[in-house]
């Protein structure tokens, strides 16, 4: 199964000069955790929900005046829209990340693919293993009884 089959279509994405703030109401008001930064639909960075905590509240940087390009993620880990699902699944445990670009031959972004289009569009087995092991890689030790 290649990306392109499973992969969220045309996401939401934003221009470098892209407030914070409006970041944030983007983030708020579709449910999600990433927003791509473009220009002319090449893809340049991303910023997450934990760029916005780690780069701009801990910082006290005013989200009015801090544009995307301040603190997005970058050189940026995509994957091509050809590339396998297992491929892309590997991608996102190697480098501990939930969600990926997705990109067409040209650098542009066509669109994103997460855990959860892995876990509704892909066997349950697949995505059982992949959240495991991610699971696994964050909790070493096990964890204590809850009562």
């Amino acid at each position: 199964m290649r990306v392109r089959d499973v992969m969220t279509k045309n996401p939401i994405h934003r221009p470098p000069g892209t407030t914070v703030r409006e970041l944030a109401r983007l983030m708020a008001g579709r449910n999600c955790g990433e927003i791509p930064i473009t220009r002319s639909g090449a893809l340049l960075g991303v910023v997450t929900d934990r760029d916005i905590t780690c780069r701009l509240v801990a910082t006290g940087s005013d989200p009015e005046t801090t544009v995307a390009e301040q603190i997005m993620s970058y050189p940026v880990i995509a994957v091509g829209e050809d590339d396998s699902v297992e491929y892309a699944m590997a991608r996102m445990e190697r480098e501990n990340i939930r969600r990926i670009p997705v990109t067409d031959g040209e650098g542009c972004l066509v669109g994103i693919l997460s855990q959860m289009d892995i876990a509704t569009r892909v066997r349950p087995a697949a995505a059982a293993a992949m959240t495991s092991k991610r699971l696994d890689h964050r909790h070493p030790l096990p964890l204590p009884p809850l009562w």
